[in-house]
């Protein structure tokens, strides 16, 4: 059987937004041979209006294009369908995209060059997620238009008017780990997950007491401590005398939709050369991507979590950067809050701190927060974590310092040798004098004037004495610091010597 017989089509409709035309005449070659319909476009506003006018399933997507950039046009599709999936596939790693992408809640985040193979698995598993979205619609459905019945494929629960379980399913029982004899006759508050603010079921019975039907998302507890997400909808069930009898409540389980979000920010963030750490509300590390990983040295987020070192430990005591005392903490949660508050009011890259790598060296590190919530669950918010590595910068900019330091250097030690280079000139020259002078030495000749030039010589070496205790001083060594060489007195030692024997000749 050949590789097209065995090839499994998609049946999807893909939007491709691609300004560079070659890549984007590859792509359509390519994702034909797997899908329905591929639909072209050049730059975010042609895309904009092909998502109008052919309704896709899924959007493909470069982020730097002319007349409108990817994401402001994914901003413009997710008012249309906010459910409509999206990939970005782009060269561009800046932190502040992958922030903005995961805010746009966009499903995969693709570097380039394009992984083909890679960008079909997700396609096929956004049309695997797409099947099963359209069969909880259909669920959802049913449950509305049978608002007072049971639905047996659903969890579902049943609690008389003071709140207290009367029923429950199979589903019910399965979702929480508890059995049929431990629920009946207990209230709703042994589920009651800490994540649940009490407003929020204040607002709940407030709603349901006036006989109105409650939709909501719930995160409840489960026996083992964990939890689930539920979309609930809540149903009061009123008797011949319009009172309330009971409460049904319908549940869909969408902890697998909520825990694929959290995946897809660890998809975007482990492709990222940035290393990342993302805190949930409580400010608990639920990941650290592959390269903030590596640099720690610890093999998972549970490893680090569970770890007796702080991150905040970790950072190396220096003045001006940030240092562990300011974000002092018993635990990680204290330590991890002090960081978020302080790099938010700090203003942005404010602050540098240093830690120690696995070879031993220390690398300059400069960390941002951003703070993200769960469109669709937005009891949870995520807070991302970067640290940019600037080691290379910061030893580029000392070397660029030094350099500067070196030509300044330089300039004086010019103006140094100008000035030195004058009395030695006087000395050369009266010397060379004084020979000619001695040489021709005669009864007619008049002390005076080999006098008069020794007196230049003098002065020339006064000069240059000057000169270098004026840079003896700058350097900040007295005399006393070195072994002393008077070359003045030498050099005027050795002209009075060479006076007297004129003297004799």
């Amino acid at each position: 059987m050949s590789e097209s017989q065995n090839r499994v089509r998609l049946n999807l409709k893909v939007l491709y937004v691609e300004d560079e035309s070659a890549v984007r005449l590859l792509a359509e070659r390519y994702l034909k041979r797997w899908v329905e319909d591929v639909v072209l476009a050049e730059n975010g506003e042609e895309g904009l209006f092909r998502f109008k006018e052919e309704k896709p399933d899924v959007v493909i997507t470069d982020i730097h294009m002319p007349v409108m950039d990817g994401l402001e046009m994914v901003e413009a599709i997710r008012k249309e369908d906010p459910a409509i999936p999206v990939i970005v596939a782009t060269a561009f790693s800046d932190p502040a995209y992958l922030v903005r992408s995961i805010e746009l809640q966009v499903n995969h985040y693709l570097p380039k060059p394009v992984d083909f193979e890679r960008l079909i698995n997700y396609l096929k598993e956004m049309d695997e997620k797409r099947r099963l979205t359209k069969d909880i619609e259909r669920q959802r459905r049913l449950s509305d238009e049978y608002k007072k019945a049971v639905d047996m494929g659903n969890i579902v629960s049943i609690t008389d008017p003071s709140g207290l379980i009367t029923y429950v399913n199979d589903a019910f029982c399965e979702a929480t780990g508890y059995s049929r004899e431990e629920l009946i006759g207990k209230g709703h508050n042994l589920l009651r997950h800490p994540n649940m603010s009490k407003e929020f079921f204040r607002v709940l019975w407030k709603q349901v007491l006036e006989k109105k039907v409650f939709k909501g998302i719930i995160e409840s507890r489960t026996k083992n401590g964990g939890s689930y997400i539920a979309d609930v909808t809540i149903v009061p069930i009123l008797d011949v005398n319009d009172e309330i009898q009971e409460f049904v409540a319908v549940r869909h389980n969408i902890t697998a939709l909520t825990d694929a979000y959290e995946r897809n920010i660890k998809m975007i963030f482990d492709s990222d050369e940035t290393m990342v750490m993302v805190l949930n509300e409580y400010y608990e590390p639920i990941l650290l991507n592959r390269k903030l990983l590596s640099f720690l040295q610890v093999p998972s987020v549970k490893e680090f979590a569970t770890q007796h070192l702080p991150l905040h430990k970790m950072f190396l005591e220096e003045e001006e950067l940030l240092s562990p005392s300011m974000i002092e903490g018993e635990n990680h949660q204290e330590g991890m809050i002090n960081l978020v508050y302080l790099l938010k009011t700090g203003g942005r890259g404010h602050y540098r701190i240093r830690m120690s790598d696995k070879e031993g060296g220390v690398r300059t590190l400069i960390p941002y927060v951003n703070s993200v919530v769960n469109q669709m669950f937005r009891q949870r918010v995520y807070h991302i974590l970067s640290f940019v590595d600037v080691t290379e910068l910061e030893l580029m900019r000392e070397e660029k310092v030094n350099n500067i330091k070196l030509a300044s250097v330089g300039q004086v030690a010019a103006g140094i040798t100008h000035e030195i280079n004058t009395p030695l000139t006087f000395i050369k020259g009266n010397v060379e004098l004084l020979r000619m002078e001695l040489e021709d030495l005669s009864a007619e000749k008049q002390l005076t004037d080999i006098m008069t030039q020794m007196d230049d010589i003098e002065e020339g070496i006064r000069r240059i004495s000057t000169i270098v205790d004026s840079m003896r001083e700058i350097a900040g060594h007295s005399r006393d610091d070195i072994e002393e060489h008077n070359i003045y007195s030498t050099m005027v030692y050795a002209c009075r010597m060479v006076f007297n024997r004129a003297k004799h000749i």
